[in-house]
């Protein structure tokens, strides 16, 4: 199975001090994710 998650683009404007990263710039970016998921069964 292919799975394809759609872009996301995160552009804050508080800047990172240290401490808790989220909602501060420290994670802006443009995002992109896909899996290819494999499975195998066997039965007796």
């Amino acid at each position: 199975m292919f799975v394809d998650w759609d872009d996301r683009t995160i552009s804050n404007t508080t800047p990172f001090a240290g401490g808790d990263p989220h909602g501060t710039n420290a994670f802006n970016g443009t995002y992109k994710s896909d899996a290819i998921l494999v499975g195998v069964g066997k039965s007796f």
